[in-house]
């Protein structure tokens, strides 16, 4: 779809680039006159038999980390990469911000009255890191929180502010290692299954407790426990246990087995139960590759008395070909719970790319795209296919290291919606600038 601005419109994108180009390196020589070395690229984080699933974009923990508004590992990398992270010192305290501008032909994501804007947001934050934060082979506590004030420029009545909160702990003990991971994001904006702007709160904890055996062998015992508040649309509360045997057959493959059961409690529908029996294997066959699969069949209880069978899986590959270059490859298959009315779900089936590569001492291009199928069903005695969307996203973006704390992004961002039902159909684009900061 062509993007279309106008004169105003156009003036406003101008300013903001300006503004934001002015503002950035006023900022980095008023916090350090040193330039950084260049940008590095992460390398791949090995497995260790600890599961990683991926977040489907159309829900809205998944969209906001692919918008990189929520930042699942930004207190992990900066923390890492910042020279406040002394190696000497055993704590590091990360305060950070952001000024983001960009200009949006559908900020509702309608499918008849597509309306523009112009918007502008201010991201203050704090991060913190304790204890074997680096490595993580020992104990360690990284903690995040993120704000957001998004202010449009006609549309005053979609300003928000939205927040965004991080907590990974591990804790050693002898042969166990605890491991609690906890997500928490207060949204305000429109969400894609519902296809309506509403506020949204999801609590997400994750706790994995793995017991070593022997060096050969290990099991993992894991809870889940998902909250998802909508102030518009069924809510639900999932809760979900995991038992998994793994069995390292080297250095560089690990399988594993075990079985997964689960119950989904959603606002105006009846209770969803599930089971699953899982597969996993965890391959690094070299330092520049990873691969992470874990599938099996799944049979959920529904409220019309019916058992439905549908595998699931999760595949992740990351590969680092050559220095300065990284490819990440993801697929998935699970079943989640519809916000947009009572008594629905949908599988979502996907698969995701992304590509970055260094351009210089300074500069990273990155592209990101992924296609993703949403198959929705009734969980009570209803008949048909209620609705079936295809999703497609292209996100390419460039960044330049200003200095060691400043950072400067241009990024565009592109979503289609094809449905089944012609009012969640949608296409969007966004076009804008970020300027991060670490004081």
């Amino acid at each position: 779809m062509t993007l279309l601005v106008k004169t105003p419109i156009h003036y406003a994108v101008i300013k903001s680039l300006i503004l934001c180009g002015i503002l950035a390196p006023f900022l980095a020589s008023a916090q350090d006159d040193e330039q950084a070395d260049g940008i590095s690229l992460p390398t791949v984080q090995k497995t260790d038999g600890l599961w990683q699933p991926t977040l489907p974009p159309t829900t809205a923990d998944g969209a906001d980390a692919l918008d990189r508004r929520v930042y699942s590992q930004f207190a992990n990398d900066e923390l890492r990469l910042s020279h406040q992270a002394d190696s000497s010192k055993s704590y590091a305290i990360l305060p950070h911000a952001a000024l983001v501008s960009y200009y949006d032909d559908n900020i509702n994501l309608s499918h008849t009255k597509p309306q523009g804007d112009m918007a502008f947001a201010l991201e203050p934050g704090m991060a913190l890191g304790i204890g074997d934060f680096r490595t993580q082979q020992d104990d360690f506590l990284i903690a995040d929180y993120t704000g957001r004030l998004t202010a449009y420029l006609d549309h005053t009545s979609a300003d928000a502010y939205e927040q965004f909160a991080s907590v990974h702990a591990q804790t050693v003990l002898a042969k166990v290692k605890f491991n609690t991971n906890f997500r928490f994001l207060d949204l305000d904006d429109v969400d894609v299954d519902s296809g309506t702007r509403t506020s949204r709160r999801i609590y997400d904890t994750v706790q994995v407790v793995s017991y070593e055996l022997s060096e050969k062998d290990f099991i993992e015992l894991q809870g889940q426990n998902v909250i998802r508040d909508y102030q518009v649309g069924p809510g639900s509360v999932e809760w979900q246990g995991r038992g998994f045997y793994n069995y390292r057959w080297d250095p560089k493959l690990t399988l594993g087995g075990g079985v997964a059961a689960g119950v989904l409690n959603a606002e105006g529908s009846t209770a969803q139960t599930y089971q699953q029996a899982l597969l996993r294997i965890l391959y690094d066959p070299t330092e520049k590759i990873s691969i992470q699969l874990q599938g099996g069949p799944e049979v959920r209880q529904l409220g019309d008395g019916e058992d439905r069978v549908t595998p699931v899986f999760d595949l992740t590959c990351d590969y680092r070909p050559w220095l300065g270059t990284t490819l990440d490859l993801n697929a998935y298959r699970r079943t989640l719970n519809s916000s947009s009315a009572d008594n629905l779900a949908y599988t979502a089936t996907g698969v995701g790319f992304s590509l970055a590569k260094e351009l210089g001492v300074s500069w990273l291009a990155t592209f990101k795209c992924g296609y993703e199928n949403n198959s929705y069903f009734y969980t009570n005695m209803q008949s048909g296919i209620p609705r079936e969307d295809d999703f497609v996203y292209v996100n390419p973006s460039i960044q330049l290291r200003v200095s060691e704390q400043v950072k400067m992004e241009f990024f565009y961002n592109y979503r289609e919606n094809t449905s089944s039902n012609s009012n969640r159909a949608f296409t969007d684009n966004q076009l804008g600038i970020r300027a991060s900061f670490i004081f």
